[in-house]
């Protein structure tokens, strides 16, 4: 599988906007607006390189594109040792890293995992020795350990980006259980209920590492430095994590737009 230039992101979902209670099985986080997402088409958004060993997990939510379905769709871009590393979709089922040290083994997602112009929920979860792969809360394939180890871009300018939309992308150190990519996938707060299949809620129950909210959190601006609206400029998410790394492109060219196209 051809490597250079790959950039991508992921999502779920389907429809309109939602006020999501982050807590729909009680608890303390305040309710969660998702009114916006991020629109990439051949753009990217970097911040300072993140680097996680040993247990970690990632949640994101992708609108599946045309790069992904037919082609490869990037999603996380960093450097390990001066090699760059890249996690990536291609055609339309398949999931695979690479580093370094080459490739990862290939997942498979299943025939049909993704529809063009439709949102899915990717979450990665691992113990340091072994990676569970998600799609839309259901565990689907597992490999050796390998995955978002150096994170510096969402989306990457060239040939494979990913030319569609993403929302509420978030890491950890460390590992998710099942029953909390449920509670992430169905919108609830950890070990909550009552939520909905493919909706995005608040995940400070969760305590996230790094958390971009594409326009719904505080502090996100426009690339002017104004409120994030549909079709402006992205230029700042704030890191919602405990982290602080926020996420910005400075270059006009390459900036993704706010988008109303929700999961």
């Amino acid at each position: 599988m051809p490597i250079a230039g790959i950039a991508q992101g992921l999502g779920l979902g389907g429809a309109a906007t939602a006020t999501i209670s982050g807590a729909p099985g009680g608890g303390g986080c305040p309710p969660y607006l998702n009114t916006l997402s991020g629109a990439f088409n051949n753009d990217r958004l970097t911040m300072s390189q993140i680097d996680i060993t040993g247990s970690k997990a990632c949640s994101l939510w992708v609108r599946a594109s045309s790069q992904m379905m037919g082609g490869t769709g990037a999603i996380l871009i960093g450097n390990i040792n001066g090699s760059r590393y890249i996690m990536y979709i291609y055609s339309g089922r398949y999931m695979q890293s690479y580093d370094n040290a080459g490739y990862t083994p290939t997942i498979d997602f299943g025939a049909g995992a993704f529809t063009l112009n439709t949102w899915a929920h990717i979450c990665i979860s691992s113990d340091g020795t072994t990676s569970t792969y998600y799609l839309n809360g259901v565990a689907k394939d597992t490999t050796a350990n390998k995955e978002f180890v150096a994170v510096a871009n969402i989306g990457q300018p060239g040939t494979y980006n990913h030319n569609n939309n993403l929302d509420s992308i978030a890491l950890w150190d460390s590992e998710l259980t099942s029953g909390q990519v449920t509670n992430i996938y169905k919108g609830e707060e950890s070990g909550g209920s009552g939520g909905t299949n493919g909706t995005p809620g608040d995940l400070c129950s969760f305590a996230p590492l790094h958390w971009w909210q594409f326009g719904n959190g505080p502090g996100d601006v426009n690339a002017s430095g104004g409120t994030p609206a549909d079709g402006g400029a992205i230029g700042t998410l704030v890191d919602q994590g405990s982290g602080g790394k926020n996420a910005a492109e400075s270059s006009a060219s390459f900036q993704p737009a706010f988008s109303n196209i929700l999961p």
